[in-house]
């Protein structure tokens, strides 16, 4: 079972495309893929009190799921929960997929848990943040609401230090790839050699690894 933990889980068609990917992977392997769909936001502490009940069910179906995708989404709702969901893939080394802020979710768990950074978080979430791990990309004007998106294919160009990447052997060990892209923030480059030096690969601004993993 696939878990995918959204932000808007009530209309399941907002991961359409997701649930396809996956379902045309499975199919390659020859895998039926099931998928669980769980709300963030139902995975966060406070969530305990005001409602143990959703709180108890969303934690028992992740931890009894196979692999977890945290898509992304927009706004501040449910980010918690999905940091918390990237902090247990981690420790319980779960294989994990984020996606955009799902993405953003992985480099702030790790921040605040592994590096310290006490407070770590993205600009999207939080712009007075002291440790903003996540940025806007240089294309990306805050002050500007529509059209400021990277949108579409771009190259991109993997580090020569990727060279035993497992994202980079998946694109047949190739020196740059074109992929198409959608969002507007990248890790932050202040921070990457902290990640580095403590178990995780950066083959690229936009992709992250735990070196350890097996996934």
């Amino acid at each position: 079972m696939v878990a995918i933990v959204g932000k808007y889980t009530r209309l399941e068609d907002s991961y359409i495309s997701i649930r396809k990917a996956l379902h045309h992977a499975g199919n390659k392997i020859d895998y039926k893929v099931n998928i669980k769909f769980l709300e963030a936001s139902n995975l966060e502490s406070t969530m305990l009190s005001d409602n143990p009940a959703s709180y108890h069910d969303a934690w028992h179906n992740l931890c009894v799921c196979d692999c977890v995708v945290v898509p992304g989404g927009f706004g501040k709702c449910g980010v918690e929960g999905k940091i918390k969901t990237c902090k247990w893939c981690r420790v319980n080394d779960k294989p994990f997929l984020g996606i955009c802020l799902g993405f953003q979710a992985a480099v702030i768990e790790f921040s605040r848990n592994v590096l310290k950074l006490d407070g770590a978080n993205s600009t999207e979430v939080y712009s007075e943040t002291k440790h903003p791990v996540v940025i806007d990309m240089p294309e990306h004007n805050t002050s500007e609401m529509g059209g400021t998106m990277r949108l579409g294919k771009r190259t991109t160009l993997f580090k020569p230090s990727a060279v035993t990447s497992k994202i980079r052997r998946l694109y047949g060990n190739k020196d740059k790839i074109d992929e198409r892209h959608r969002h507007r923030y990248e890790v932050n480059p202040e921070y990457i050699d902290q990640f580095e030096k403590n178990g995780n690969c950066i083959p690229l601004v936009l992709m992250l690894i735990k070196k350890e993993w097996k996934y």
